[in-house]
């Protein structure tokens, strides 16, 4: 019996909340919330960033050109083929000459007095040694000549052989005015070609100063 009443108890209370439920007057409809417009700006994390350093203007860098002498080149043959060389790569390279000295041999000389050079050359002829002559101008003007040689070797040997002789014998550079060509290169330093050829002129010409002096 008493299962019964809690179980009238419990259906009473089931079917009194349904009909207070039903009558309750409904919610007004809310519409959905309106999307933002896509004209508006967007807004981004900086950690979503790519990059920090987008955040900043791009500095171009500007590299600045490098110009360089190539030289001293011997020869107006030389000077040429450089020239050339550069022009395959489409580079134009500017031609320079000037005049430098460069040694021409070496005298062997004796210096003297002016009233004693005529009794040292009598004694050289006599000595054997025919082939004398005086300076009359130039560095060396009124020493006696015993001859040029082209190379340095051969003239200390011949002046230890006439100071054994008994003759006071120096050797003097016989240096001589030449033209001499300079190939001036203006190039940017990531011109890899350009900096090719540079090398490559080094390779082939080893009396080039190096490092190249920089244009004037």
């Amino acid at each position: 019996m008493l299962y019964k009443l809690i179980f009238l108890f419990l259906l009473t209370s089931n079917v009194a909340l349904f009909i207070w439920g039903y009558q309750r007057p409904l919610p007004q409809f809310q519409p959905p919330p309106v999307p933002p417009s896509l004209d508006e700006p967007s807004f981004q994390l900086v950690s979503e960033l790519t990059s920090p350093n987008k955040l900043l203007p791009e500095k171009k860098v500007i590299e600045q050109p490098i110009c360089i002498r190539l030289g001293p080149l011997y020869g107006q043959k030389d000077a040429l083929e450089v020239i050339k060389m550069l022009e395959d790569v489409k580079h134009n390279g500017t031609f320079e000459s000037e005049t430098a000295l460069q040694n021409g041999g070496f005298w062997l000389v004796i210096k003297a007095k002016k009233s004693k050079t005529e009794e040292i050359m009598a004694q050289l002829n006599t000595a054997g040694v025919m082939d004398v002559w005086i300076f009359d101008e130039g560095p060396l003007k009124g020493m006696i000549s015993l001859g040029l040689y082209s190379d340095q070797g051969e003239a200390k040997k011949r002046k230890s052989s006439l100071n054994e002789l008994g003759f006071n014998v120096e050797i003097r550079p016989r240096d001589i005015e030449v033209l001499v060509y300079w190939i001036r290169v203006e190039y940017l330093e990531s011109n890899l070609v350009v900096k090719a050829v540079v090398e490559k002129v080094y390779e082939m010409y080893s009396q080039l100063v190096s490092p190249p002096p920089r244009c004037k």
